[in-house]
């Protein structure tokens, strides 16, 4: 449960486009965004370290999200207004080149920068809220135990966005949300603060992101490393079309795996 908090941003932040947004579009988009937290009631919904997520109904764009995402302290405000601002602005804009591309992700509104001239205070990052989904390790937790057509249907969504040339570089079984309530469920990817686009499908890239995937899931306990077989098995199938690297690349993504629960073992030994 998150404690009540206000979300405060004044006229002078400097606005980012979706690139596949027109100018005249973004401007009526803008001058809703702009006055989100003086019309309307803002309700912080998540925070973690530096970032948190504001929820917030707007009379024309819906239910937004807006996620923030703090700089603080002198130096580190310095380090991402110049020396990093391409970190400091790589979510929003690999989120919306890979919307544009035809990725699946919450619809990207737009983004705000609260600087001055000599730091980068905050990122302001403005998205579609969807209701009523859940992360992809609450969905598999409340499927226990998945069935084959659970890991066929998640391994063409990661497979197609993969296929865009994304490589997600921090996933989690967390960055993906499950929407449900149809039929078939339909997968989002988010969280691009790690992420690049890649001219086609990188296959060395897709298995670190598939392992990381499956080593979450395994840490929350929601997989045993037999389902999570059956899922390397799965995806590969449909990843890879001969046999030889089929077999290469589930032993990647096994080795992947297992480098990943060595630095978590050795993460809970340096905690303790």
């Amino acid at each position: 449960m998150v404690s009540a908090r206000t979300l405060e941003f004044g006229e002078d932040l400097v606005w980012l486009k979706p690139s596949e947004m027109s100018a005249d579009e973004f401007d009526r988009v803008r001058s809703r965004l702009s006055r989100l937290n003086r019309d309307s009631q803002i309700r912080e919904v998540y925070r973690a370290n530096r970032r948190s997520i504001f929820v917030v109904d707007d009379a024309t764009l819906g239910c937004v999200a807006i996620k923030e995402m703090r700089h603080e302290g002198m130096w580190r405000r310095f380090w991402f207004r110049y020396a990093r601002f391409g970190h400091a602005t790589r979510e929003f804009r690999v989120g919306a080149a890979f919307e544009a591309l035809g990725g699946r992700t919450p619809g990207i509104l737009g983004a705000a920068l609260d600087r001055t001239a000599f730091g980068l205070r905050r990122v302001l990052l403005f998205i579609r809220w969807l209701d009523g989904v859940e992360t992809l390790t609450e969905y598999l937790a409340r499927r226990d135990p998945p069935r084959s057509d659970d890991f066929e249907r998640l391994a063409d969504a990661l497979i197609e966005a993969a296929r865009l040339g994304l490589v997600h570089g921090r996933h989690s079984s967390d960055n993906i949300l499950v929407d449900s309530s149809g039929a078939t469920p339909v997968f989002y990817t988010i969280d691009f603060a790690f992420s690049r686009l890649r001219p086609g499908f990188d296959g060395d890239g897709f298995v670190r992101d598939l392992a990381r995937i499956a080593h979450w899931l395994w840490h929350e306990q929601v997989l045993d490393p037999r389902t999570i077989d059956e899922l390397f098995e799965c995806v590969a199938a449909r990843a890879w079309d001969v046999p030889n690297e089929r077999a290469q690349r589930v032993s990647q993504m096994q080795r992947e795996l297992r480098r990943w629960q060595i630095v978590l073992d050795k993460g809970r030994v340096a905690a303790g």
